[in-house]
């Protein structure tokens, strides 16, 4: 059977082999950066707000509205219904929820799909082409509210059945 019999190794040699590490140093500077404010953009928000329309939505308590464009917005309130309007008030679109649950929080996703949550059934829906489809099931927890962020991702708060837990996941 062969043998090994290692040979002592120089430390020197080993750096000239493999390298060696050297500390990291940081140096910190202090930079300021100067604000990229327009004074127009400033002024315009100082402002009073002008109102441009009243929307009539039919529900007796509105819980959340989400853009779908410039000219379009969802509506939901305390009725098993999501309501889209356009700029003027008029109806276009009404989606019926599953299961017939009014909704706690309503979503737009990058593909005009709507998205709603409902906490009774522990699930998050996502409606396109006027087909509803589970697409979060939860269990221990209850969603609540939505966001899509401008990457396409989105965000679900929850709160735990105890409710002494809460947290926002993608």
């Amino acid at each position: 059977m062969p043998g090994y019999i290692p040979k002592p190794i120089e430390k020197e040699d080993l750096h000239g082999l493999i390298g060696k590490l050297t500390p990291l140093t940081t140096t910190l500077e202090e930079r300021v950066l100067p604000a990229k404010t327009s004074n127009a953009l400033v002024e315009e928000l100082l402002d009073e707000p002008e109102l441009l329309n009243t929307i009539k939505t039919g529900f007796q308590y509105l819980r959340s509205i989400t853009c779908l464009n410039e000219d379009q917005m969802w509506t939901s309130g305390q009725a098993a219904d999501i309501r889209c309007f356009n700029i003027e008030g008029v109806l276009q679109n009404t989606i019926e929820t599953q299961p017939r649950e009014w909704p706690d929080d309503i979503a737009v996703d990058k593909d005009s799909s709507i998205l709603y949550s409902e906490r009774g059934e522990r699930t998050v829906y996502k409606v396109k082409n006027e087909h509803t489809e589970e697409i979060i099931k939860l269990q221990e927890w209850k969603p609540s509210q939505l966001c899509v962020t401008s990457s396409g991702d989105f965000l679900l708060t929850m709160y735990s059945d105890d409710e002494t837990q809460s947290r926002v996941v993608r």
